[in-house]
């Protein structure tokens, strides 16, 4: 919450507790701004890494897509969506714009979408992640300030339509799936500029990434028509279709 603008509400807490006893801070990560703010709330704090050095979160596929520089990046997202084909998802937008942008997107091509973002308050940002929690919505396209302290239980895929700017945006990002023991997906949108935080992902938490590849545009279109088929037949079958049948005919 302290690199999250709350740092003004937190230390007013704080500020009021005067007979506390003990002060505890957990985080996934611990950049050096924050460090400074530790310290000024804290004597000779004790640091307890429960991980030791190792941040990876287990139990998570890593891959990557570059982007066809002949499509638009929506419509690689698009196109990655239907070869993964997740249940439900966070996409993780870099800038709050792309993020209306893209959900915009999402919903002209049937899917349903909503985005979260700083500019919406709380109680805006809860009825959009209540949503993905009941099933009610498909994908969630968020900045990070919803990659911190989200738990959505058996989240089987997370996408990055831009590359997080920091290692630790990553960790923070791809650990919204693959919790409680369960198995999940993180999947990236490349550029080339993306390679050297690759690199030292490997180098630094050993997070190894699978490169995949699209199929041809036109065994997509076949798998994403062939999938809305299979919808529409779903549908079908729970409806009282008899009635129509003739003029389905004509």
């Amino acid at each position: 919450m302290l690199s999250m603008g709350f740092y003004l509400e937190v230390s007013t807490i704080i500020d009021k507790c005067n007979k506390r006893q003990q002060l505890m801070l957990y985080s996934a990560t611990v950049p050096p701004d924050i460090e400074g703010l530790i310290r000024q709330y804290t004597k000779k704090p004790i640091r307890l890494m429960v991980s030791g050095d190792d941040r990876r979160v287990k139990g998570i596929d890593h891959i990557g897509y570059f982007v066809q520089d002949a499509l638009p990046r929506p419509r690689n997202l698009l196109y990655i969506l239907e070869n993964e084909a997740p249940g439900t998802a966070i996409i993780f937008c870099n800038r709050r714009s792309d993020t209306s942008m893209l959900a915009a997107f999402l919903v002209r091509q049937g899917k349903t979408a909503e985005a979260i973002h700083g500019d919406m308050n709380q109680r805006e940002r809860e009825a959009v992640l209540q949503k993905l929690k009941k099933g009610e919505l498909q994908f969630m396209v968020a900045t990070d300030v919803a990659s911190r302290g989200i738990d959505i239980s058996g989240l089987s895929h997370l996408f990055n339509f831009h590359f997080p700017h920091t290692l630790e945006l990553y960790i923070h990002r791809v650990g919204r799936t693959g919790r409680q023991g369960r198995q999940g997906t993180a999947v990236s949108l490349l550029s080339g500029e993306d390679l050297g935080k690759m690199v030292q992902l490997k180098r630094i938490h050993q997070i190894y990434f699978e490169i995949s590849q699209l199929p041809p545009l036109k065994e997509m279109a076949k798998l994403a028509a062939s999938r809305h088929i299979g919808k529409l037949f779903e549908a079908s079958f729970q409806q009282l279709i008899e009635p129509y049948l003739p003029l389905a005919d004509a």
